[in-house]
């Protein structure tokens, strides 16, 4: 099956737009060579990794080919777009580094912080090791002491922390979430429906995998793969239930196996079916070929299941145009969505941005969350500036001292 994804659109929030130009590939990284290279003198033999990468696509090469000419016959007219061709990213802080000072001093918080206001002050060391959520039905803003604001989506959650100090706030969190929902069964149905187990339904991975230019290029902190073991997944997932785990992985075999026969192994997962993101230009061309003999324009998706029975998922080919920040990833929610329960608890791990009503964890989770990737809705400031009005009126006729606020 086909899917297009457009992430400008799925990445922005209600009221708050993703900056033009994030999404903006227009031309390939480089085309296929009309003519043969030259040979070099001392042709090397190719690594063993070369040879089983090549020996898997030319499994799905064909498939691959039928999937890109669909795609490419229904890819979307997308209005052109001007390239943001600013190499630097926001003032962003390094949570990386400020969860390595800080973990030897402190320790996970039980609790959750509600984000209660539009525009909610904290401290910087108040986003570590412990639940925010925003139980509104639009988006929030947090504001750290230097001015610094990041957008927390509509009934979204995150936890911002590292394996090794983490792993049980967010355990706990996903059991209260249905803890809570039995009640409310239970109230609805007079005590009648027997209570469900807690636990997300949908575990989605993008961990930093090895990669020797990613680490000469220093983009984000590699790990490695072992660690994966210490992730406390059969706790996390809803017990008894069919839930779905699903791991964004690199094309080396070797990692693909890993997960297969080993991770997956270990967390009681049945592997189901491998998914590809297909990179294309805003104009639909692949962002280089696909026999390309170095790099590949797609990435892989290794979906597993723990239900009972088999569980018909299949093959399916992603389309979009990737982001110009490194390693940012189109969004599934709606692609999982047809194999996930109404209103399913989602969580995604090792990520650098946050979903409405998932819950997001990982050491640099609202990376991609800082103001200054979004654009304000006119709507939106005009309400705002309307409601502070009426909020000044109201407190100058009640005789009371109207604060400034820095979250405008």
């Amino acid at each position: 099956m086909v899917h297009i994804v457009d992430s400008q659109r799925a990445l922005s929030y209600p009221g708050w737009s993703l900056r033009q130009g994030e999404f903006a590939v227009q031309n390939p990284y480089f085309r296929k060579h009309d003519s043969q290279p030259r040979q070099k003198k001392q042709k090397q033999e190719p690594s063993r990794t070369d040879v089983q990468t090549n020996e898997h696509h030319s499994t799905i090469a064909s498939w691959l080919s039928h999937c890109i000419e669909e795609a490419q016959t229904a890819w979307p007219s997308i209005e052109k777009a001007e390239e943001n061709n600013s190499k630097d990213d926001p003032p962003n802080i390094d949570f990386i580094s400020l969860l390595k000072l800080t973990e030897r001093f402190m320790t996970p918080i039980q609790g959750i912080i509600e984000v209660d206001q539009d525009c909610m002050v904290m401290d910087t060391l108040d986003l570590l090791n412990i639940v925010i959520t925003n139980p509104a039905n639009s988006c929030r803003r947090i504001q750290l002491p230097d001015d610094t604001r990041y957008l927390v989506p509509p009934q979204a959650s995150f936890l911002m922390g590292d394996m090794h100090t983490s792993m049980d706030p967010l355990v706990d969190f996903g059991k209260q979430w249905n803890e809570e929902l039995d009640i409310l069964l239970i109230i609805l149905t007079s005590g009648k429906t027997a209570q469900s187990k807690g636990g997300f339904d949908c575990v989605v991975l993008d961990p930093p995998w090895p990669n020797k230019s990613v680490h000469r290029s220093s983009h984000y902190e590699t790990q490695d793969i072992y660690d994966l073991f210490t992730i406390p997944l059969p706790s996390l997932l809803r017990p008894g239930q069919c839930s779905l785990v699903a791991v964004w992985v690199t094309n080396k075999p070797k990692y693909r196996r890993f997960i297969q026969e080993k991770l997956f192994k270990a967390w009681g997962v049945t592997w189901a079916a491998d998914w590809y993101w297909v990179k294309m230009t805003t104009a639909g061309e692949l962002v280089m070929p696909l026999d390309s003999p170095h790099r590949k324009p797609y990435e892989q998706i290794v979906v597993g299941h723990t239900c009972d029975q088999d569980h018909d998922i299949g093959s399916q080919s992603i389309f979009s145009t990737p982001c110009k920040r490194h390693s940012r990833k189109p969004p599934l929610q709606d692609i999982l969505s047809p194999y996930l329960r109404s209103d399913p608890q989602c969580l995604e791990m090792f990520a650098r941005c946050l979903i409405p009503s998932w819950t997001s964890w990982g050491n640099e989770c609202i990376k991609f969350q800082h103001e200054q990737y979004f654009a304000r809705e006119e709507a939106v400031v005009d309400a705002e500036t309307l409601l502070t009005k009426e909020v000044a009126s109201e407190n100058e006729m009640n005789g009371k001292e109207l604060l400034g606020s820095k979250c405008t």
